[in-house]
């Protein structure tokens, strides 16, 4: 009988001490779109996080994004993971101050005015500086760097680069991106330009 007892007390030992440990903390993993980087910044986030992720695809109408955080609003998980722009802003606007965000994947995230108490991230853009490190190494005697950028979302970027560039003896040709009619003959007569150079 005592061998009953301790095979049995051995088998329901797993399961108490399961029910002894606390819950997991839930975060929802919220995505823009269905891309490779999104999923492995989830994959990652998962393998080092001590939490429950829900993955949720964002759909793109405002409607249905809206509806998606009201409703994780009320549910009040732990954390929103905002992968992307539309994601990030959405959470933002939408979440209060009740649920933390957390967002990533966001190129120039300072235009969504990404602040707030309970929103924070990590940024895409960086200060350019390893960047022109490794180009210094590949080519030590370049001295001029062609900058692709559109001023309404990266002024702030040529500024940092320029800073970053003057400090290893380069320096910083912004050629700004255009729309509209006759862009491909701008940007060669701008090519040939600094090509010249």
């Amino acid at each position: 009988m005592k061998g009953c007892v301790a095979a049995l007390l051995v088998a329901l030992l797993p399961a108490a001490v399961v029910a002894q440990q606390p819950a997991r903390p839930r975060v929802v993993a919220v995505k823009s779109a269905h891309l490779a980087p999104y999923a492995s910044v989830i994959a990652g986030f998962a393998a080092e996080a001590r939490a429950e992720v829900q993955e949720v695809m964002l759909d793109e109408s405002a409607g249905a994004a809206a509806r998606l955080f009201k409703k994780l609003a009320a549910q009040k998980p732990a954390l929103v993971l905002a992968l992307g722009p539309l994601a990030a802003n959405a959470a933002r606007r939408s979440l209060g101050e009740d649920v933390p965000v957390l967002f990533a994947m966001v190129p120039y995230y300072e235009k969504y005015g990404l602040d707030g108490a309970n929103v924070t991230g990590i940024s895409l853009t960086s200060d350019m500086g390893p960047e022109l490190e490794a180009l210094k190494a590949v080519s030590p005697k370049v001295k001029r760097v062609g900058i692709l950028h559109d001023p309404r979302f990266s002024a702030g970027t040529v500024t940092q680069a320029r800073a970053a560039a003057a400090s290893r003896g380069m320096s910083i040709l912004p050629l700004e991106l255009e729309a509209g009619a006759g862009r491909r003959r701008r940007w060669t007569a701008r090519w040939a330009r600094w090509t010249r150079c």
